[in-house]
């Protein structure tokens, strides 16, 4: 009953292939099960087309510096691995080295391809513009939330200003 808590639709796969608790970290399941507790029923099954695109289609697998191998949806982007290691550092992303050489963030990556992702401490938020090119489902909606924020923040600083204008006439 736990698992079906924590992993909710899922659980009933892993359970009818009869896996044992050290096989459930797969990404897979993990990345479904959060979709699922995320939306509602309807929004669930509108979302999991778009989960199946991502882990039905080709993979490829790409390096990090530091060794890592990452795997990826084919026709995938420096932003696509760059949210898929950790949502600051997609945030923060500005170019890309691949193979030892500059990229634009919107070029496929291949199989094999060793790729540096080069951040600017101080960026905060990620270009809307990349919803355009990315390909992971993950991208997208870290990009979506990081934005969301941003005019959350922009529209409140813009109410305080006009506000406190209004306060000293």
């Amino acid at each position: 009953m736990h698992e079906e808590n924590e992993y909710g639709i899922a659980a009933h796969w892993k359970y009818k292939e009869g896996k044992t608790s050290d096989d459930r970290h797969v990404h897979w399941m993990e990345e479904l099960a959060a979709i699922q507790k995320e939306l509602s029923t309807a929004d669930f099954m509108k979302e999991l087309n778009d989960f199946k695109l991502d882990m039905f289609r080709d993979r490829i697998f790409v390096f990090t510096p530091r060794g890592d191998v990452i795997d990826l949806p084919e026709d995938s982007t420096p932003i696509d691995l760059a949210y898929a290691i950790h949502t600051e550092l997609g945030n923060k992303t500005t170019q890309a080295r691949v193979n030892n050489e500059l990229r634009p963030l919107s070029a496929a990556l291949r199989s094999g391809d060793l790729c540096e992702i080069i951040i600017d401490k101080n960026r905060k938020f990620p270009n809307e513009e990349w919803l355009e090119f990315v390909k992971t489902r993950h991208a997208k909606q870290k990009i979506k939330d990081a934005l969301k924020g941003t005019r959350k923040s922009l529209w409140s600083s813009f109410v305080k200003r006009a506000v406190g204008k209004t306060n000293t006439v």
